[in-house]
């Protein structure tokens, strides 16, 4: 029995940093090629994959003293500091970068617009009104009140020059013009041109693609293909909705955001950093995943928009009425 124990001991001491090298090369080859029959892995977090590597390799090390486990907990440590997603945001934090509650209206002489979105669960208007004391000049909104609610709400956030578009799918509340383009239901978006007191123009689209899957068994071969038919079902979305806006917007600059369903390391954005910058990445500040509201592990909130319009930064904010946080992102109009 003791040489059978000590025989288990050992190989796992051995095994276990070979175990934990080879899930890091396959997560990494993954992560780089986004490649859709791979969703069910880069559906999670990278540290996700880290932690379980260094766990391995921790495990190992307790049963044989390797250190070619510390090598490879390094390289976890490194791969995730570089690769996560969530990175960005807290190194903009210790660099002093902040969103601030009071609307700064303007930056280096130019206007500022402050965008927010927000997901309200099961059509909860208490959940839209936590943007109020942020004080946005448009809310893009998912599992959006009715039309009727939203333009209540438009009233009670800006008085006589609040306007709503669309309603109970998506919708948008402003400050200003608004004009409705389209209200979808599949897919589900709301399209609306904003002018603004000078005169200028911009286009808004609130998005809430198709939902997530949440399958994790990963040793059952049709999690791998239900992850993946759900990806390829967002793509087309995303596709069918950007192609709608590129007939329409005349020119116009564009925000682009909402409820995507997909962590931030999905490939389906690929599509939009072709046209859009991922505003939150590019001037976000803490620590920026919106689902679940409590204990946030996925950034699936969005907001993207056209180069002109520049992010100056981006803050997600717990909420008390829904299970996504309020995302927020100030723009310089250049």
């Amino acid at each position: 029995m003791v040489a059978k124990l000590r025989f288990i001991r050992t190989f796992t001491g051995f095994s276990g940093p070979i175990v934990s090298i080879v899930l890091h090369f396959v997560v990494t080859l993954c992560y780089i090629k986004r490649w859709d029959k791979a969703t069910a892995v880069t559906v999670f977090p990278l540290w996700f994959w880290a932690i379980l590597g260094i766990l391995i390799v921790t495990i190992a090390w307790f049963c044989v003293r390797n250190k070619f486990g510390i090598l490879i907990a390094a390289v976890w440590t490194v791969t995730a500091l570089v690769g996560a997603d969530e990175i960005p945001g807290l190194l903009h934090t210790i660099q002093g970068k902040q969103l601030i509650k009071a609307h700064p209206q303007t930056h280096e002489g130019k206007q500022v617009l402050r965008v927010a979105t927000i997901n309200c669960r099961d059509r909860r208007p208490e959940a839209l009104l936590e943007a109020k004391p942020y004080a946005p000049d448009i809310v893009f909104i998912q599992e959006s009140p009715t039309g009727v609610e939203l333009n209540k709400i438009a009233k009670e956030f800006y008085g006589k020059d609040g306007r709503s578009a669309g309603g109970w799918k998506c919708g948008i509340i402003a400050r200003g013009e608004l004009k409705l383009i389209k209200n979808s239901t599949k897919p589900r978006f709301t399209h609306a041109t904003l002018t603004l007191p000078d005169g200028r123009s911009i286009d808004l689209v609130s998005v809430h693609l198709k939902h997530a899957i949440t399958r994790w068994d990963l040793w059952d071969r049709d999690c791998w293909k239900t992850h993946y038919e759900n990806r390829k079902v967002r793509r087309n979305e995303i596709v069918e909705i950007l192609t709608h806006v590129s007939k329409t917007h005349g020119g116009r600059q564009v925000i682009f955001g909402g409820d995507f369903n997909a962590p931030a390391s999905d490939a389906v954005y690929s599509i939009l950093r072709h046209h859009f910058l991922d505003s939150y990445r590019a001037a976000g500040s803490g620590w920026g995943n919106t689902f679940y509201n409590r204990l946030p592990l996925l950034r699936i909130d969005q907001l993207w928009a056209t180069p002109q319009l520049e992010p100056l930064n981006a803050r997600a904010f717990p909420t008390r009425n829904t299970d996504h946080r309020l995302l927020v992102c100030d723009y310089k109009l250049n």
